[in-house]
């Protein structure tokens, strides 16, 4: 399923954040491929908001929203850093057993 990088799951996240991991030059061709300069700090920057944002849902779930609000805060930041293009970014996300 295509989806919008605020729509991801925490499982649809870590995996996401393990593809950047593994491979971030891979990770950033397949996910910008039409740009050629910067694509690997944007990839990055995408890796940190999903970690962060991983964190915000799982600490969610767990009912501690204090904790939560402070990653989201950080989630915030990060987003606004990112340039439109990666803000609207649709991925697939196919998630593995491995994760």
């Amino acid at each position: 399923m295509i989806k919008g990088l605020e729509q991801l799951d925490a499982r649809e996240l870590h995996y996401l954040c393990a593809m950047i991991d593994t491979d971030p030059h891979k990770t950033a061709s397949d996910l910008f491929p039409d740009q050629s300069g910067g694509r690997m700090a944007v990839t990055r920057k995408i890796g940190q908001w999903a970690i962060n944002r991983r964190t915000v849902l799982e600490f969610t779930a767990e009912e501690k929203p204090e904790i939560a609000l402070i990653f989201k805060k950080v989630c915030y930041r990060i987003w606004n850093e990112l340039p439109d293009y990666a803000r609207s970014l649709k991925v697939t996300i196919e998630p593995a057993d491995r994760c």
